[in-house]
């Protein structure tokens, strides 16, 4: 059965949701597409393979900002690609 958004924080709490997955899809499909292990990019982020796996559960909540930036520098994640990802919830 489908969920019902009664209110606004419920709407508001299903954006964030539904961002976070398409975060954690991108980051995933990055790795893959450059054959980045997570070990390989945990110890990049200087961050323990537990920390990361933690942080992909919500990524735009839990990396902080130095961290998100070398996460897309060296997975090549585009400004664009995290634009539309941004702007797909809104």
């Amino acid at each position: 059965m489908p969920r019902v958004l009664l209110t606004a924080e419920d709407r508001r709490q299903n954006v964030l949701e539904r961002r976070a997955k398409s975060l954690r899809g991108l980051i995933e499909h990055k790795m893959i597409m450059y054959s980045i292990s997570r070990e390989t990019l945990a110890r990049s982020l200087c961050i323990s393979e537990r920390a990361l796996y933690n942080r992909l559960r919500s990524p735009a909540e839990r990396f902080s900002v130095d961290e998100f930036a070398a996460l897309v520098g060296i997975l090549r994640i585009s400004n664009d690609e995290v634009y539309e990802i941004l702007r797909k919830g809104a």
